[in-house]
């Protein structure tokens, strides 16, 4: 999962399972830029074919890419189950999430902060593989580079909202850690824990990559996912 300015962030396991899929940085420029995302794409090998990203709300909901139109929808996911189309999502300190059949067959890429791990969109990802007829024992996931509990202080009310594993108190502030809840909610959804991992790396406080928190602006990486031909 080691990266320069000019490649990406990704699990080679997506790779060996016949996925080109991963994480931009932010030496190759805003994917909010339409030329910066087809560079990215290109290098990619995925310039050739159409790609697809929607009107991101912070929910639960995934779709199939075959589905896609040119006017995005309101959805934070996506399943890919056919070579052809390039699944996007965008980011900023929320957490791309991989989850994949290791043999081949469909994966999901998913947008993932506070409320889209509130809206357990982890699960709903490796829901729709099921309905693909992946069966959990054979997924596995990926979180990318997300906002990490070092940085991520939050309100008293979270408590209510997240298991206590993924709360940490420091110095009289409460940190979430997203990573933690969404592996526990891909655990729930049936995956085995060692088919899960995790890029550990903290947008906030880490010069690689674009963090709204620090920033105040609509800099974005992209998440990206594409089915191989054979």
């Amino acid at each position: 999962m080691v990266t320069t300015a000019q490649t990406f962030h990704a699990d080679p396991r997506l790779a060996e399972a016949g996925f080109t899929a991963g994480v931009t940085v932010r030496g190759m420029g805003d994917m909010a830029d339409a030329a910066n995302r087809l560079r990215a794409l290109d290098i990619a090998g995925l310039g050739h074919q159409p790609s697809y990203f929607h009107k991101q709300v912070h929910g639960g909901t995934v779709e199939d890419v075959a589905t896609a139109t040119s006017e995005p929808r309101e959805a934070d996911g996506w399943v890919v189950s056919q070579p052809g189309r390039t699944a996007i999502v965008y980011a900023a300190d929320c957490m791309p999430i991989f989850v994949w059949d290791k043999g081949g067959r469909a994966g999901a890429v998913l947008h993932s902060g506070w409320k889209g791990t509130k809206a357990n969109i982890a699960a709903e990802g490796a829901r729709k593989l099921q309905e693909l007829g992946v069966a959990p024992l054979t997924m596995q996931a990926y979180v990318g580079a997300h906002i990490g509990p070092c940085c991520y202080a939050v309100g008293e009310d979270f408590q209510s909202i997240f298991r206590p594993s993924s709360l940490l108190r420091r110095g009289g502030k409460l940190y979430l850690d997203l990573g933690a809840e969404a592996r526990a909610q891909l655990i729930d959804a049936g995956l085995p824990a060692a088919a899960i991992t995790e890029d550990k790396a903290c947008t906030a406080c880490s010069g690689e990559f674009y963090s709204f928190r620090r920033e105040k602006s609509g800099t974005r990486m992209m998440a990206f996912l594409a089915k191989r031909h054979g």
